[in-house]
């Protein structure tokens, strides 16, 4: 949960409130949002979250963390969340898989919320077609940036 900050007429900014002070003390990874192009051009983003200290080019495995559709997403913060309906949070720890030394790749396929409604019922008696191409095409995208994904448990 985010805290409520408030701006001035002049840009100050002032923290109201302190929501979850003890967040401080934990080590998070780093999340970050990303675009690739899908298998036909379509631009589709998601969530990439790496370990706490993890080192570029160093092996990670991947968990690919979808969420369901079509009307589903994610929202972007500190622990990012899968919006299946409204008021409904999906409660997997992505954090603490990460901080296990997982890479967590969250994306957001075609048929999901943000790409309006002509986006949602794209896949419509078609699920598991465009949008699983977009999730294929999101870890190929990873691979091509050189992402070191260690497939299998070694």
């Amino acid at each position: 949960m985010g805290d409520v900050v408030v701006r001035d007429a002049s840009g100050r900014v002032v923290r109201i409130t302190d929501v979850n002070p003890e967040l401080r003390q934990l080590e998070l990874g780093e999340l970050k949002a990303i675009t690739w192009r899908s298998f036909d051009g379509m631009e589709i983003w998601g969530l990439l979250l790496t370990p706490p200290h993890w080192t570029a080019g160093s092996k990670l495995p991947l968990i690919v963390y979808c969420h369901g559709g079509p009307n589903g997403w994610i929202t972007y913060g500190i622990f990012p969340q899968f919006m299946h309906v409204v008021s409904q949070i999906d409660p997997y720890p992505s954090e603490a898989m990460a901080s296990a030394g997982f890479a967590v790749f969250m994306p957001m396929p075609r048929g999901g919320g943000g790409y309006g409604e002509a986006g949602q019922r794209s896949i419509v008696g078609a699920w598991g077609e465009a949008d699983y191409q977009d999730i294929m095409t999101g870890v190929d995208d990873l691979v091509s940036r050189g992402m070191p994904i260690r497939i299998g448990w070694a």
